[in-house]
C-alpha cells in the first residue's frame, strides 16, 4: 500500500512538472528577453527592423502654406493615419537602445517592431507629433541641432516658417522622446555646397559632436543631409556613440554596420500603401 501511494505521488509530480514547463515555454519563447525588457509577446522575433524617419509635421492646408514645395513636411492628417494603423495592427514601437542591443544580439525584439526618429528638432515634435505619440503609448528619438535649440532657450528664431525645440521643451516631452545628436552647429553647406562635417577637420567634427555630448548626453548620431566620411566614422567612434543613422533606405538587421543605419524617409507623398509595405516588411 505504501509502495502504492508513493507511485501516485510520482505520477502527480511528473505531471504537474511537464505541464508547468509547457506553460514557461509557451509564455516565453525568447529566453526572458522579453520579460526582461518589458516588450509584448507575440508571434516570434523580428530579423529585421524599419527605421522611419520624419521631419516637420503642419497642422494645416501644406498646399497653401510655405511648405508647399518641402516634401520632408508632412500633415497632421497624414501623420495620424501613419501612427493610427501602427497601433491598431499592434506594432512595437523600439528606443534605440533597444535597437542597439537586438543589432548585438542582447535581446530579440518582436514581430511588428518599428523605430521612430525624426530630424532637425522641430517644435511640431512637442506640439503635434507628442500627442499622438502619448495617445498611443509610442517611443520616439529626435535628432537636435544644438546651437538652434540653444537659440530657441534665448528665444530666438533664426528661421520666419521654423521653429526648434528648446532644451526646456525637451524636459516636457522626456517621457517619450529621447534626444541625440544631428551635431551642434553642422547641420549647414559651406560655399561650395557642400555639408559642413565632410569639409571640417577631425579635430573640429570631435569638438562639435562633444559639445552636444555634454548637453544632452546623446549615444546616437544622425548625419546632416545623409552625408559623411572615414573621418566622421573614426569620430563618432572615438566619441562613444553606439550608432549612427543615414538616410539611405533599406531594414536594420544585426549584421547593419552600427554607423551606416538605414531609414526610411516619410514624406508627404508617403500615402498608407507605401507605408503599409515599409513597416510590414515588403519594401
Amino acid at each position: 500500500m505504501g509502495v502504492f501511494n508513493i507511485l501516485k505521488r510520482f505520477i502527480l509530480f511528473t505531471i504537474i512538472t511537464v505541464l508547468l514547463l509547457g506553460f514557461i515555454v509557451t509564455v516565453n519563447p525568447f529566453h526572458n528577453n522579453f520579460l526582461t525588457y518589458g516588450l509584448p509577446l507575440n508571434n516570434g522575433a523580428q530579423e529585421k527592423i524599419p527605421v522611419l524617419c520624419y521631419h516637420h509635421v503642419y497642422d494645416g492646408n501644406i498646399k497653401k502654406s510655405v511648405f508647399k514645395d518641402s516634401n520632408t513636411v508632412l500633415p497632421l492628417s497624414l501623420f495620424e493615419k501613419h501612427m493610427k494603423y501602427l497601433h491598431n495592427n499592434n506594432f512595437y514601437t523600439a528606443t534605440l537602445d533597444e535597437l542597439a542591443d537586438f543589432m548585438e544580439g542582447k535581446i530579440d525584439l518582436p514581430k511588428k517592431t518599428v523605430v521612430l526618429t525624426f530630424d532637425d528638432g522641430y517644435r511640431s515634435a512637442k506640439g503635434l507629433i507628442y500627442p499622438v505619440l502619448k495617445k498611443y503609448n509610442f517611443q520616439g528619438s529626435v535628432f537636435i541641432i544644438g546651437k538652434y535649440s540653444e537659440e530657441a532657450s534665448n528665444n530666438i528664431h533664426r528661421f520666419e516658417n521654423f521653429q526648434y525645440l528648446s532644451y526646456e521643451d525637451m524636459q516636457e516631452i522626456s517621457d517619450v522622446f529621447t534626444f541625440e545628436n544631428h551635431t551642434f552647429d553642422m547641420h549647414r553647406l559651406d560655399i561650395n555646397k557642400m555639408p559642413s562635417l565632410i569639409v571640417s577637420t577631425p579635430k573640429e567634427v570631435e569638438t562639435d559632436l562633444l559639445t552636444l555630448q555634454s548637453k544632452l548626453d546623446c549615444k546616437y548620431f544622425a548625419y546632416p543631409y545623409g552625408a559623411y566620411d572615414n573621418t566622421a566614422l573614426t569620430v563618432l567612434q572615438e566619441t562613444g556613440h553606439k550608432l549612427a543613422f543615414t538616410v539611405n533606405e533599406g531594414y536594420v538587421e544585426m549584421s547593419t554596420p552600427k554607423y551606416e543605419i538605414p531609414r526610411f524617409g516619410m514624406f508627404s507623398y508617403t500615402n498608407m500603401l507605401e507605408f503599409r509595405k515599409i513597416v510590414n516588411l515588403k519594401a
